[in-house]
């Protein structure tokens, strides 16, 4: 399920020069939260050597780079004001030559690739020139570009496009519609599929989706801004209904062909993490059945599509759920990694080219987050994984040939790595809940740092944050977080009021040992508007494990309203803490959560504010739904079990609930429907539509909601003065 989490792990807050007042969080510096961030410098290695180029974009506006081993002073490559002299003379007509675009990568030791919304350009920094490679057409949405920037993907007026250079575009379909689209991320995020565009290493094939909606109801989405209101056109598959019929075309840029993928009779399959072998010649997916308790990975042909069979399968009687595709080894066996939870938790395993297994490449009783990178010829690859505690994350060196597993990041808290091309050195940027930002060089070899830089600004007032364990009903370890009003004695006979701040589903971890614990601004103004702020990972939360993660099964909701009270319970005993003036809030998952809560434990919370909830599973998608419940006609009892519907005459406590009224992720009719039984119950609630915004509020929107919040729960847990 999308959140609107806010991602601030390496970004720091800045507020005032050295010797003026620390001033605390501001309402309106939420929703600006630009005007806050220093950002540390954007890092990037420059292919074929060892240097580091720096993108300054917020303080000098120019392009360093230095030698990952040399101290000695960086060297001015190019500043904004060149580069936007060199882009206008090449045909690009906006951009501000005060200010880097935000899309630079190098190519080469001389050549910086520029991505705008008119086109691709490559700008030389020794003539300081520039030239437009690719044309972007205008409303061309989704867009891929190849490898080599000489090729184009693209879908305008719902056809599929391909232009090579900046000549004219080849629409290679004819029957594209709302109801049949090409190109987008079928089967939504959930598999790891963010787009549903992908060419091949080469630039000579084209992967890509078609979707045909037609089998799935249409949904009664409507413009509220035209008099009259004006229905949209919109489909939405709800758990255990039709689900879209996903197709995988191949095009060939040299022959003109394109082909669609089949395997299998059923045609109720989810196609995910497709993945071009490095000679580009084959296509590798993993298909995964409807009920989604198995995987097929299976090779495609590039050049006729045809299927040349399954490689390896695996099943779950809970869910298996692949997130990312086969991973190829850079020394040209076409060996692949593969990342399965099938020991327990999430590790890599190694695939010679015909599916068979060589052996478990990573093992301990930790997840592997993320894979990195390999060094030159492969002997060893780079991984991102919590290690010994789940609320950090640290870089390790893994040995191909042995498995062995080298931890290189040894500063306590959350750190994103970047590898050098040759292995030879990292790129870390981390923090943790002391050190608001720091990025690095790191040699792996020695383990020694370099070209070490910190924010050394002065930062608001913020409340004081720890972290804390708590044990689940079944005596697994619980993490939280929890931040304290600034000043806070805790031998005085003062309490405050306590606010859980909640999110709660699968693939989360909102508490983490880095700046700002991993939460948003919100909560943090909270505890300096004297709130004692506490949020938790539940059960069925990532990187714990699988058995952590499927505890949840057929049940979502039970076990993590059970974890999140063992939160409460700990908030309880906390000297300081009024137990009976306790609020909870989240949105999303959250939003369910926070209702939950409510109603399964109305004595507990004084009031909540529920955003964009799920009240009923049944009204949810097919992907997400039915992975974690089957579907409803699979499990009726867990689905009557987990509906917030039947529970709205427990409620007790203030609650509000809000949402945005075109919410096509959580559609608008779980709110509604609860509100209606709230009535038919006789039970009060508060409802705050936002109108015509979508699951994430505009920031417009989003800073009005930030005054709901706050005066909402000034209103109901504050003492009156």
């Amino acid at each position: 399920m999308r959140t609107i989490l806010t991602a601030v792990l390496f970004a720091t807050l800045t507020i005032g020069a050295p010797g003026q007042k620390r001033q605390t969080l501001t309402l309106r510096q939420l929703s600006a939260p630009q005007t806050l961030f220093e950002f540390l410098p954007d890092w990037q290695w420059i292919p074929g050597t060892a240097r580091v180029a720096s993108i300054e974009v917020r303080r000098r506006d120019r392009v360093t780079s230095f030698a990952a081993g040399d101290p000695s002073e960086p060297t001015v490559l190019f500043t904004a004001v060149e580069l936007h002299a060199a882009l206008q003379k090449a045909g690009e007509t906006g951009g501000d030559p005060r200010r880097l675009p935000g899309n630079l990568s190098f190519r080469d030791a001389d050549t910086v690739r520029v991505q705008l919304a008119s086109g691709v350009f490559h700008f030389k920094i020794e003539t300081k020139t520039a030239t437009r490679v690719l044309t972007i057409p205008r409303g061309a949405t989704p867009l891929a570009v190849s490898a080599n920037d000489q090729r184009l993907a693209f879908v305008k007026d719902h056809q599929l496009h391909v232009a090579a250079g900046n000549g004219p575009a080849k629409a290679l379909t004819t029957d594209g519609s709302p109801d049949i689209v090409y190109g987008a991320a079928a089967h939504r995020s959930e598999f790891g599929i963010h787009d549903g565009l992908w060419w091949g290493p080469r630039g000579r094939y084209l992967a890509f989706f078609r979707e045909d909606l037609r089998g799935i109801a249409a949904y009664p989405y409507a413009d509220h801004t035209t008099l009259p209101p004006k229905a949209i056109h919109g489909r939405y598959p709800m758990a255990g209904g039709p689900n879209s019929h996903v197709q995988v075309g191949i095009h060939d840029t040299t022959t003109g062909k394109t082909y669609y993928l089949s395997h299998g009779e059923v045609q109720d399959k989810y196609w995910t993490n497709a993945t071009f072998e490095p000679s580009g010649l084959y296509l590798y997916l993993a298909l995964v059945n409807r009920a989604q308790d198995r995987m097929e990975m299976v090779r495609f042909g590039s050049s006729f599509g045809r299927s040349e069979g399954v490689l390896f399968t695996e099943s779950d009687p809970q869910w298996v759920e692949p997130q990312h595709g086969p991973i190829f080894l850079n020394d040209q066996t076409s060996r692949f990694l593969w990342f399965s939870p099938r020991d327990g938790y999430q590790h890599l395993y190694l695939y010679d080219a015909e599916g068979q297994l060589q052996k478990q490449l990573t093992k301990g009783a930790f997840d592997i987050a993320e894979f990195r990178s390999f060094d030159e010829g492969a002997k060893h690859a780079f991984v991102m994984a919590s290690g010994t505690r789940p609320v950090e994350m640290h870089l390790f060196q893994v040995d191909v040939a042995n498995g062995a597993m080298r931890q290189l990041t040894d500063d306590r808290g959350w750190h994103s790595c970047d590898i050098s091309p040759d292995g030879k050195y990292a790129i870390d940027s981390f923090s943790n809940l002391e050190t608001p930002g720091q990025i690095q060089i790191i040699d792996v070899a020695t383990g020694k740092k370099s070209h070490v830089k910190r924010i050394g600004h002065r930062f608001p007032v913020l409340g004081k944050q720890s972290l804390f364990t708590v044990p689940a009903a079944d005596g697994t370890t619980l993490h939280g977080t929890l931040i304290l009003p600034p000043g806070l004695d805790p031998a005085a006979a003062k309490k405050y009021p306590a606010l859980l701040y909640v999110y709660g589903g699968p693939h989360s971890q909102m508490v983490r040992d880095t700046w700002l614990g991993g939460l948003q601004l919100w909560p943090h103004f909270m505890a300096t508007h004297g709130y004692v702020v506490c949020a938790l990972d539940n059960r069925g939360t990532d990187n714990r494990g699988i058995e952590f993660a499927q505890a949840v099964h057929r049940q979502l909701g039970k076990l993590e309203v059970e974890d999140q009270l063992a939160a409460i319970r700990h908030l309880q005993k906390l000297p300081y803490v009024d137990a009976k003036r306790i609020g909870v809030h989240g949105w999303s998952f959250g939003g369910f959560m926070t209702a939950n809560l409510m109603l399964r434990a109305p004595e507990t919370f004084a009031c909540g504010v529920a955003g964009a909830p799920v009240i009923d599973w049944r009204q949810y998608e097919t992907g997400y739904t039915e992975r974690y419940m089957d579907t409803p006609k699979e499990n009726p009892e867990g689905y009557a079990n987990t509906s917030l519907l039947p529970l709205a005459k427990r409620l007790r406590g203030r609650l509000m609930v809000v949402h945005g009224t075109d919410d096509k992720t959580v559609m608008w009719s779980h709110s509604l429907a609860f509100v209606d039984r709230c009535v038919a119950a006789g039970v009060l609630v508060d409802y705050m539509p936002y109108p015509m915004q979508k699951h994430s509020l505009d920031r417009l929107h989003r800073a009005h909601l930030y005054r709901v919040l706050t005066r909402y729960f000034d209103d109901h847990l504050k003492p009156r003065e």
